[in-house]
């Protein structure tokens, strides 16, 4: 036995129409929605080069011979690259 198959029948000029005005308004609304995800993308972003460049700061004092401390900065910035790559 074999599956029948299903015959879709082409839509009307209108049809057409309607679909696409509802598919614009889609892409709109979407696109409205789309710029806080973005910026929060950038402060993260800036964040990270925040951090990044704190590390190399201390990497350099530390080659200096500065005080031996631990980088509370260089741990939260290595934490999270083991979450980003997880």
């Amino acid at each position: 036995m074999s599956a029948a198959s299903i015959i879709h029948p082409p839509m009307s000029r209108r049809d057409r129409r309607h679909y696409a005005k509802k598919l614009h308004k889609a892409e709109q609304a979407q696109g409205a929605q789309s710029p806080m995800p973005r910026a929060h993308q950038a402060a993260d972003h800036a964040l990270f080069e925040t951090h990044r460049l704190d590390c190399e700061a201390w990497s350099a004092r530390q080659f200096v011979g500065g005080p031996t401390v631990t980088s509370e900065t260089c741990a939260r910035g290595a934490d999270k690259e083991d979450k980003a790559a997880a």
